[in-house]
């Protein structure tokens, strides 16, 4: 008898267990403190990034500060999870890196 399961899971398929672990990286909300300092409504701060992680494919940095998935606002790791959950192919994340100007973007491809 052979028992065939799904090799590969989705972002959807796994939104409702730690974001963190389906990313790769140590994630947390800002404070509000955090984010007045800063100028924004609130994010998710990467702290640290986990080798072979989704977020290790890209350029991000630990500091990166999450503000939005594909122009959708982000204020938290709940709807950070959300966005991601019916993204499918590839994202684009947006934020900030605290004591620098501008917005970065980095592609961030679903696929595992």
């Amino acid at each position: 008898t052979v028992t065939l399961k799904k090799k590969t899971q989705t972002i959807a398929d796994i939104a409702t267990t730690n974001i963190s672990a389906v990313l790769g990286a140590e994630l947390r909300n800002l404070n509000r403190d955090e984010a007045r300092k800063h100028g924004i409504k609130g994010g998710v701060s990467v702290d640290k990034i986990i080798d072979g992680g989704l977020i290790s494919r890209t350029k991000v940095q630990p500091t990166f500060i999450i503000t939005s998935v594909s122009g959708e606002d982000i204020t938290s790791l709940d709807e950070l999870s959300k966005a991601l959950a019916n993204a499918t192919g590839s994202v684009r994340l947006e934020g900030i890196y605290p004591g620098y100007d501008g917005i970065y973007q980095y592609p961030l491809n679903l696929a595992r």
